[in-house]
């Protein structure tokens, strides 16, 4: 069985509403439990679709074809290429292939020690 990683929202996102405690016999607590739950599928669905967003980029950047990116997602190259075609317009010619531009200031966090 999968475990999922990300604290509460995330597991109560992937695993549904919880059967438990007063949820079980009020009614008005079982409406509160599946809204609780309904804005921690949007919170995870919102972050995900950033981070989708993120690594199409990435994948662009490091040259895979439209092709090898809807093979990951699992969906059309078709579809990949309509929903993300604009991220091709945002790279600079002759960008570097990983994930920060030529441009852009390498964060904190990424630097090597001393650089």
């Amino acid at each position: 069985m999968a475990r999922y990683s990300g604290g509460p929202t995330v597991h109560r996102a992937m695993k549904g509403p919880r059967w438990t405690g007063a949820a079980l016999s009020n009614p008005q607590a079982w409406k509160a439990e599946v809204v609780t739950t309904l804005i921690a599928i949007q919170q995870v669905r919102q972050t995900c679709d950033h981070t989708e967003l993120a690594t199409v980029t990435y994948a662009r950047k490091a040259g895979l074809s439209w092709t090898e990116v809807a093979a990951a997602l699992g969906v059309t190259r078709q579809s990949a290429w309509e929903r993300w075609h604009e991220i091709d317009e945002t790279l600079p010619e002759g960008d570097a292939w990983g994930p920060f531009s030529l441009n852009d200031a390498v964060p904190e966090r990424y630097r090597s020690p001393g650089a």
